[in-house]
């Protein structure tokens, strides 16, 4: 899905510009007419949505099932939740991720 790739292209450009140079990270990107033209179809320009793709980058919480589930296809407000702490990931009894229909199972009920 082009939406998945596109957050999974940035999240990796947030994590190679660091987590004190955000802002400077955002600044390249709106440069680039191409990427800041594909993030505003998919509504990821906005405030908030940057907001929420920082905070996926640098999680507060479930470092490993953000990455786990940032490269499984999960959507944002699933991968915001569970980067600030308020979601889990699914588990089996083997302690293995839980695929679910769209990226992995993610509980919410944290």
């Amino acid at each position: 899905d082009a939406k998945v790739r596109l957050q999974q292209q940035v999240v990796a450009m947030l994590r190679a510009g660091g987590k004190d140079d955000t802002s400077l990270t955002w600044d390249r990107i709106e440069s680039d007419e191409r990427l800041w033209s594909e993030l505003g179809s998919y509504d990821l320009r906005t405030k908030e949505r940057r907001s929420h793709l920082n905070k996926v980058a640098f999680p507060d919480a479930n470092a490993s099932a953000v990455d786990a589930a940032l490269g499984a296809g999960n959507n944002l407000n699933a991968l915001y939740d569970l980067a600030r702490g308020r979601a889990s990931v699914d588990r089996d009894a083997a302690g293995q991720f839980l695929s679910g229909k769209k990226g992995l199972k993610i509980n919410r009920s944290r």
